[in-house]
């Protein structure tokens, strides 16, 4: 992938070209109010001490209504939304604080390298790690054939959550599903998917234009089978404490045991999923022989 190809998709997708990098840190942790008048708005649980959130003067239980003049979509377009934006660039919040509303103006600090590093799932509390896969709803390929779960009974799955506009996406994630897809070309034990979905397409729009993923997927050379995900339902049942959203990836069984779970943006969270597959995968069938005794 290269920066050329990336800032092009960026731009096209009216994104921020700070993406580049691993973006910028706010230094929060917030959650979803789930009743009330303030019904969808995130909630601050925790504002890192010394972190760029709690120097702008944010505190727990702030209620954070927009950013930069736009509504905050959900915990996963916020997040997306301050890895989007370079460290040093200043976000203009306007919270609700005690029934007041007031606005703070955050310089985003650097990103800890650390934050990025494959997270365990255990630890994350994962509703669905060492469960079987929940039931996905896709019948819309962008890309290759629909999925049939008879085909995909039996084989070791990995899926990549991705986002038109999503740079972790795109540096990260596909590149290495790609690489994947073509070491296993030939074995029938593995197959290697994609799911497109645009939880943030009510801000951006773009991310559900179908043309546009499917040009960008030509473009880079990508060749393993892409669903897309009409009603947005994929991140939503898949999802776990600590998530950014995409690039999202679980690996799957052959028993159909989820048995990886997480955010896939760095070369840590790479290397580990590719030495689970190897572990995962059934034992070779000698040739001549299947289905003989």
């Amino acid at each position: 992938m290269s920066r050329k190809f990336l800032a092009t998709l960026l731009l096209s997708a009216a994104l921020p070209l700070a993406a580049f990098g691993a973006g910028g840190f706010l230094g929060v942790k917030v959650k979803p109010v789930e009743e009330g008048d303030a019904a969808g708005v995130l909630e601050v649980q925790e504002a890192t001490a010394g972190g760029p959130a709690a120097a702008a003067g944010l505190k727990k239980g702030d209620l954070l209504l927009d950013m930069d003049g736009k509504p905050i979509l959900g915990a996963e377009a916020f997040t997306t939304r301050i890895r989007q934006t370079a460290a040093g660039e200043v976000l203009t919040l306007l919270i609700r604080r005690e029934g007041k509303e007031e606005t703070l103006a955050v310089t985003l600090g650097e990103r800890p390298a650390e934050l990025d590093k494959p997270a365990k799932a255990e630890a994350l509390q994962s509703p669905i790690l060492g469960k079987p896969l929940p039931d996905l709803a896709l019948a819309h390929p962008l890309q290759g054939e629909a999925w049939d779960p008879k085909d995909l009974k039996g084989k070791v799955l990995v899926i990549d959550l991705f986002q038109y506009g999503c740079p972790g996406c795109w540096r990260v994630s596909l590149p290495a599903a790609q690489k994947m897809h073509e070491e296993y070309r030939d074995d029938t034990r593995l197959r290697v998917l994609a799911i497109a979905t645009a939880f943030e397409k009510a801000q951006y729009p773009v991310m559900a234009d179908e043309d546009k993923i499917k040009g960008a997927l030509k473009q880079a050379g990508y060749t393993f089978p892409v669903m897309r995900d009409k009603d947005e339902e994929s991140v939503k049942i898949l999802r776990f404490a600590g998530t950014y959203g995409t690039p999202m990836t679980v690996v799957v069984d052959a028993e159909g045991v989820v048995r990886w779970h997480g955010f896939n943006a760095s070369p840590e969270s790479v290397k580990e999923i590719h030495d689970l597959v190897a572990k995962l995968l059934p034992p070779a069938q000698e040739k001549g022989k299947a289905g003989h005794e």
